[in-house]
């Protein structure tokens, strides 16, 4: 990522439920204020209908931690991170579980209500990853790179027209 733009790739099936996985390296440079993202989503987040499910993570800075309790993830060359979508659903980092999501009545019992596609992004979120946007993305370090492989896809492909 460059100062004028973002990046990302999505998947180019759809699903309803599923089992996503990539080993991630995030960037290693001073990074505040940079999100890399691995999500599913069902579209345009400005619809009613928008549903999403997302691991988002900050990578090294002094200033925001990603995480409590699990490694920094900036630490290692790749850690592996998954999500399985179905209720509950569950998160992982290096296959040990984080965190489950459970159904509630905020979700109803349409969630999703459309199927979903896979997402990998980098992005400029300092206006609020930074104690909101106290500290702005320090463009001396670019590039921003975050590298992906050993992705896992096992899911229920549906049509989207369908």
């Amino acid at each position: 990522m460059y100062r004028n733009s973002g990046s990302g790739f999505i998947s180019s099936d759809y699903y309803n439920y599923g089992l996503f996985s990539a080993k991630i390296k995030l960037p290693s440079n001073y990074s505040a204020g940079i999100v890399v993202a691995f999500y599913t989503s069902n579209g345009d987040v400005f619809e009613k209908t928008h549903d999403e499910l997302d691991l988002e993570f900050l990578p090294k800075s002094s200033i925001v931690t990603p995480f409590s309790g699990p490694p920094n993830p900036s630490c290692k060359l790749f850690i592996s991170f998954s999500f399985f979508f179905s209720f509950p659903g569950k998160f992982y980092i290096d296959e040990v579980p984080i965190r489950e999501v459970v159904r509630n009545d905020d979700m109803g019992s349409d969630y999703p209500s459309k199927p979903m596609s896979l997402y990998a992004t980098i992005w400029d979120a300092s206006t609020w990853a930074t104690s909101g946007g106290k500290y702005k993305v320090n463009y001396a370090y670019q590039p921003f790179v975050s590298s992906y492989k050993d992705f896992v896809l096992q899911g229920c492909v549906v049509d989207p027209i369908q």
